[in-house]
């Protein structure tokens, strides 16, 4: 008997499933049997524009760069994407090149810090000490903020190598040529 009513749950559950699959399907519109359309030259045209196309979001003081519908763009790869290696490269060469400036003064400023605790606490010991101390000791602080104004050592996310206003320029002038290669006249950005 308890055999009779575990084979009676198990084709109850698996015709329910069955039956549940099947007309939630057709309850979303979607016919397992229909065959997949084709889609005419104009939409598939629209379909790569959309996901091609550079979109430049401003929110609240920063900005993102996206291609498609949400992949994230460095400025990096707008430069190149769009066929400015050149500029990407000399716009990173000018970050390397600060960032190199920065931290060689953040590092000085550590160590005339660090000299200026020993002429302080009496490591070494000089005439006046107590003046050499502090005043390295505040040059030293000095310097270290000066390095992270060249060159910040808190990363900050929103920075960029080039400026929203170049950003959207860039945008727009690619979004155009990409329009004009997939044939579309008109299509709202």
């Amino acid at each position: 008997m308890k055999r009779k009513n575990r084979l009676s749950t198990f084709f109850s559950i698996l015709l329910s499933l069955f039956l549940f699959i099947n007309f939630s399907a057709y309850a979303e519109g979607i016919d397992p049997f229909e065959e997949k359309k084709a889609l005419s030259k104009e939409e598939e045209a629209l379909l790569k524009y959309k996901f091609q196309k550079i979109t430049v979001r401003h929110d609240s003081g920063k900005w993102i760069v996206f291609q498609g519908i949400n992949s994230e763009l460095t400025d990096i790869d707008l430069l190149k994407i769009v066929g400015l290696d050149d500029i990407a490269n000399n716009r990173l060469k000018d970050l390397q090149f600060k960032q190199n400036i920065g931290s060689g003064l953040a590092i000085g400023g550590v160590l005339l810090a660090l000299a200026s605790v020993l002429f302080l606490t009496n490591v070494i010991k000089v005439d006046n000490g107590l003046i050499y101390g502090v005043s390295g000791l505040s040059g030293g602080i000095g310097l270290v903020f000066l390095g992270d104004r060249f060159s910040p050592l808190i990363l900050d996310e929103s920075e960029h190598i080039i400026s929203f206003p170049e950003a959207l320029a860039i945008s727009q002038e690619y979004n155009r040529k990409l329009k004009e290669s997939l044939g579309i006249s008109v299509y709202p950005d």
